[in-house]
Parts: structure tokens; sequence; C-alpha cells
């Protein structure tokens, strides 16, 4: 039987749900601000600067379609994450250039996650059953 888990972040100015992330390498694991992006079909998207220092593992490349309808070419990497106390789980990040941290759709199914915005009181919540 699992344990029921729920975790809440923010919501911030631009209306952008934001949680605490934990993701894990081969040489080391960072803590990060990410924002969840229910439009991001992945697991992680980490831009390179905060990836290298962890020593994901290289996978393989992807061709990403942008909000704006843009294409581009990302590296995919696998690495280990985890929100608050939840398990840790094997899931794939996505390299950038530049952007910010995005947790994608993808990882929040690896927990069962329910995923709610309550704009009101500017939260977001997970929980995961």
């Amino acid at each position: 039987m699992r344990n029921v888990a729920t975790v809440e972040g923010v919501i911030d100015e631009q209306r952008r749900g934001r949680l605490r992330l934990r993701v894990r390498g081969l040489f080391g694991t960072l803590e990060i601000d990410a924002f969840v992006d229910t439009g991001f079909n992945g697991g992680i998207s980490l831009p390179i600067s905060a990836a290298v220092p962890l020593g994901l593992v290289l996978v393989g490349a992807v061709r990403t379609q942008l909000a704006d309808g843009s294409e581009v070419e990302d590296f995919v990497f696998h690495g280990w994450a985890q929100i608050a106390d939840m398990p840790e789980v094997p899931t794939e990040v996505i390299v950038t250039l530049s952007g910010d941290p995005l947790i994608g759709m993808e990882l929040l199914e690896s927990w069962d996650a329910t995923v709610s915005f309550n704009l009101p009181q500017r939260k977001v919540i997970v929980s995961t059953p």
C-alpha cells in the first residue's frame, strides 16, 4: 500500500505553479524551483547550467516543439527526481541551452499524481493516491 502524499507549491505573479524539485545524477544532487508545465509531456527540463554538474547519463536527442510553435533539438539524459517526500523515480531530463526548469506530465504520472491550481490562495497542490 502506498502512502498518500500532498505537496504544496506557490503560484507566482505570472500565474505559474512552482514546486521544489530534487534532481539527482551520477555526480550530484540539485534542489531547484521548477514550474509545473501541463503542456510539457516529458519528465523534467533543465537548463544546461543546472544539468552539467549532476553527471546525468546521455540517452539521445529529441526534437521539441515550443509553446510558440518553433522547434528545437535538445539532448535527453537519464536522471532521478523527487518532490518533497514522494519516492525518488527515474526520469528523462531534457537539457536546454536556457530557460526555466520545468516539471512535465511524465514525471507527475510516475507518481499517479493529481495536480490542482488554487489561484485565489496562490497554491499549486500535488497529491498522490
